[in-house]
């Protein structure tokens, strides 16, 4: 875990600012949090802020950046982060598609979602040019990873955003009882049709462990997200 002292959460107006670091910059989380609540209804809540202009979603990468930075912590924000990991999720607006004739997942971020809160797969088909990430079927099937075994798996680097995160993640399941990670991803060996999904993270499965799922449809009411200021910061 990134020392808990590198960087304290900055009191602004009316909001808390929590710093993290993410590839190489300094971003900030934007607090109170959003949610319990749908992706749609997450995404409608960051919109009607004063502070709209100012902020966005985060993607998956970013959510385990910033998990990564607070989970554990002691501060009053970085426990309600425990908390939020641990009974309920931390949304990533990174959407993935699963392609059954190419047997390939995209991960794509900032999707669409439908007026359900379902994530839209047409949207995703439209913007394969944006993948960001692909991952073979071969690597897709619920799990579980040793911790020593997730920095070069491909799922967990492409949800996280690069090997970077991926060690991220394994540094996040050595804090976890069980020392490892749950991929849980949807049955794709019989698949005829593209399926699109939303990225989670959350703590405490199955008593102490870590799932980075990938089969969420997005209308599922329990979910956090926060914002994230788009006045990024270099590292100095």
């Amino acid at each position: 875990m990134e020392n808990q002292t590198e960087s304290k959460p900055r009191i602004g107006v009316g909001r808390t600012e929590m710093d993290f670091l993410h590839q190489g910059k300094i971003l900030t989380a934007v607090h109170p949090f959003y949610g319990p609540a749908n992706s749609l209804t997450l995404l409608k809540q960051m919109k009607s802020s004063l502070a709209n202009q100012f902020i966005r979603e985060p993607t998956s990468p970013e959510v385990v950046s910033f998990v990564h930075k607070y989970f554990g912590g002691n501060e009053p924000r970085a426990k309600e982060v425990n908390q939020i990991m641990k009974s309920n999720y931390f949304r990533g607006f990174t959407g993935i598609l699963y392609l059954p004739k190419e047997k390939i997942a995209h991960f794509i971020d900032y999707p669409k979602f439908d007026e359900s809160s379902i994530v839209n797969k047409d949207d995703l088909l439209a913007r394969l040019n944006e993948s960001r990430a692909q991952v073979s079927f071969t690597h897709l099937k619920e799990e579980v990873v040793k911790w020593q075994d997730i920095r070069k798996h491909p799922y967990f680097i492409a949800w996280a955003g690069g090997e970077e995160g991926a060690e991220k993640l394994a540094e996040f399941a050595l804090g976890h009882s069980r020392r490892e990670d749950y991929i849980l991803v949807p049955d794709v060996s019989d698949l005829k049709e593209p399926i699109a999904r939303v990225a989670t993270l959350y703590s405490d499965w199955v008593v102490s462990g870590l799932s980075v799922d990938s089969d969420y449809l997005g209308d599922e009411d329990s979910g956090y997200a926060f914002a994230v200021s788009t006045l990024e910061q270099s590292v100095k």
